[in-house]
C-alpha cells in the first residue's frame, strides 16, 4: 500500500484500506469456515486464526493507511503548492510582472510565505524606483548645482582678481592720501598761525569800533544840545517877531493920531514913522533868522537822523565785528582740532595702508582657494554626470519590471 502515496491521494489510501480490511474479513471468515479453493484450504492466518487477530491487523491498516493518507495528503499539498509557485514564476518571468501572486492552497504554509516574499520583493522594487527616481533627480539637480557652483567659483576667482587689483589700487590711494594728509596737517598748522594774526587784527577793529561807538554816542549827544538850543532860540526869535508887529502896530495908530492932531502931532509923526521903520526892519531881520534857525534846526535834525543811522551802523558793524571775532576763534579752534585730527587720520591712514595689504595677500590666498575649490567642483560636476549615467542605467532595469 505504501507505493499508492506516489499518486498524492488520501481517497487512494483510503480505498487500499478498505480493499485489504474487505480482504482480510472474507478471508477470515472463510478459513474460520474451513473453505478451500481448487482443494487448497484458503489460509490467512498461519495460527491464531480469530476475529482478535483481525482486529489487531485491521488496527495495523488503520494506522498504516492513517499515516500513508498523511503522508498523501501533504505531498499532494506539496506538490500543488510546488505547481502553483512555478506557475506563478513563470508567469512573473514571462511578464516581468512582479505584481503576479500564486493562489492560496488550504493547508499550504509555503504560498502565504512565498506570496509575502513577493509582495516585499514588489514593495522593494517600488522603493527602490522611487529611489532611483529621487535619486535621479538629485543627480540632475547636482549636476546643475555643480555646474551653477563651478560657474560660480569661475566668476568669483575673476572677481577675487579684479579684487585683488582694486585693492593693490586702493594701497597705493591710502599712501597717497596718508602724503596728503600729512601736507594738509601742515597747511593747517599754518593756517592756524594766520587764523591767530586775524583774531589780532579783529580783535583791534573791536575795539576801534568800541571807541568810535563812544565818541559818535558823544556828538550824538552835543548834536541832541545844538538842536535844543537852536529851538530856544527860535522861541526868542518868535517872541521878537511879535514885539516887532506889535511896536509896527503901535506906531501905525501913533501916524493915525499925530495925523489927527495935525500940525501939532507932526514931530510925534516923524518919530512914530522912524519907529514903524524899525519895526518893519526888525520884523523883517527876525523873518530872515526865523527861517536860516528854521534851516539850522532842519540840518540838526537830519545831523541827527544821520548820526543815529552812523550809530547804528556802528553798533552792526561793531556787532559784526564782534561776531568775526567769535567766528575766528571758532574757525581757529576748529583748525586746531581739524589739525589733531588730521595727525590722528595720517597715522591711521598708514595702519589701514597696512590692513589693506594684509587683505590684499589674504585676497591672494582666498583667490588660489577659489582656484582649488573650482578643480574640485569640475570634478563633483563629473561625478554628478557619472552618477546621473548610472540612475538611468538603473532605472532602464527597474522599468522591465511591472510594480
Amino acid at each position: 500500500m505504501a507505493f499508492l502515496t506516489v499518486y498524492r491521494s488520501w481517497r487512494i489510501i483510503l480505498s487500499a484500506a478498505v480493499t485489504i480490511a474487505l480482504h482480510h474479513l472474507i478471508l477470515t471468515i472463510l478459513q474460520m469456515n474451513g473453505a478451500s479453493l481448487f482443494g487448497i484450504p484458503l489460509t490467512i492466518y498461519a495460527q491464531n486464526c480469530s476475529i482478535t487477530t483481525l482486529l489487531v491487523h485491521a488496527m495495523f491498516v488503520v494506522f498504516e493507511a492513517s499515516a500513508l493518507g498523511f503522508m498523501a495528503y501533504k505531498s499532494a499539498v506539496e506538490n500543488d503548492t510546488n505547481f502553483a509557485i512555478m506557475d506563478a514564476v513563470m508567469r512573473a518571468q514571462d511578464g516581468n510582472d512582479l505584481r503576479v501572486r500564486a493562489p492560496i492552497l488550504k493547508g499550504s504554509s509555503t504560498i502565504p510565505s512565498f506570496n509575502e516574499f513577493m509582495t516585499h520583493l514588489h514593495n522593494s522594487f517600488v522603493v527602490v524606483g522611487e529611489n532611483i527616481d529621487e535619486l535621479k533627480g538629485v543627480s540632475q539637480n547636482m549636476s546643475q548645482v555643480s555646474a551653477d557652483t563651478r560657474d560660480f567659483y569661475i566668476r568669483q576667482s575673476d572677481q577675487t582678481n579684479q579684487i585683488a587689483s582694486a585693492v593693490q589700487e586702493l594701497t597705493y590711494s591710502i599712501e597717497d592720501v596718508a602724503k596728503n594728509i600729512s601736507d594738509i596737517s601742515k597747511d593747517a598748522e599754518h593756517i592756524k598761525l594766520q587764523s591767530g594774526d586775524g583774531l589780532i587784527v579783529v580783535n583791534n577793529s573791536v575795539n576801534v569800533a568800541d571807541n568810535l561807538q563812544s565818541e559818535i554816542e558823544s556828538a550824538s549827544e552835543q548834536i541832541r544840545v545844538l538842536e535844543s538850543r537852536c529851538e530856544g532860540v527860535s522861541a526868542l526869535v518868535e517872541v521878537i517877531h511879535e514885539i516887532s508887529e506889535q511896536t509896527n502896530l503901535l506906531a501905525l495908530n501913533a501916524a493915525i493920531e499925530a495925523a489927527r492932531a495935525g500940525e501939532m502931532g507932526r514931530g510925534f509923526a516923524v518919530v512914530a514913522d522912524e519907529v514903524r521903520n524899525l519895526a518893519q526892519r526888525t520884523n523883517e531881520s527876525t523873518e530872515r533868522i526865523k527861517t536860516q534857525m528854521s534851516n539850522l534846526l532842519e540840518d540838526a535834525a537830519a545831523a541827527v537822523v544821520a548820526i543815529a543811522t552812523s550809530k547804528d551802523l556802528v553798533n552792526s558793524s561793531a556787532e559784526n565785528i564782534k561776531k568775526s571775532g567769535e567766528v575766528f576763534n571758532v574757525i581757529n579752534q576748529q583748525i586746531e582740532e581739524m589739525s589733531t585730527r588730521t595727525l590722528t587720520v595720517a597715522s591711521n591712514t598708514e595702519q589701514q595702508a597696512q590692513v589693506v595689504s594684509e587683505i590684499n595677500r589674504n585676497i591672494i590666498s582666498l583667490t588660489d582657494l577659489v582656484r582649488s575649490i573650482e578643480t574640485k567642483t569640475t570634478g563633483v560636476f563629473e561625478d554628478s554626470k557619472s552618477l546621473d549615467s548610472i540612475s538611468n542605467k538603473m532605472h532602464q532595469y527597474i522599468s522591465v519590471f511591472h510594480i
